[in-house]
């Protein structure tokens, strides 16, 4: 089953990475913006907002799934409950 966070991550991944690359080397700052370089700033918000996504799904990967590893529980306590 394919987890959402794998596309969100590849989403935000590779709009922020182009547009950090276009805020660093084609848009300078304006005045307007008290000389912050948004386009910048924002793409590598982005960018790290997909970094810990990846790194999230990654990390739950690794350690199982939680949702698997409760289902036998969750049902062993319903049939306990219902004796």
């Amino acid at each position: 089953m394919l987890d959402i966070r794998i596309p969100i991550s590849a989403l935000f991944l590779g709009v922020g990475a182009l547009l950090a690359f276009y805020g660093a080397f084609f848009h300078p700052s304006t005045p307007a913006t008290a000389n912050i370089n948004l386009d910048l700033v924002w793409g590598l918000v982005m960018f790290f907002f997909g970094l810990g996504m990846g790194a999230w799904t990654w990390r739950s990967r690794r350690s199982g799934d939680a949702i698997e590893r409760r289902i036998p529980a969750d049902r062993e306590k319903t049939a306990a409950r219902s004796r």
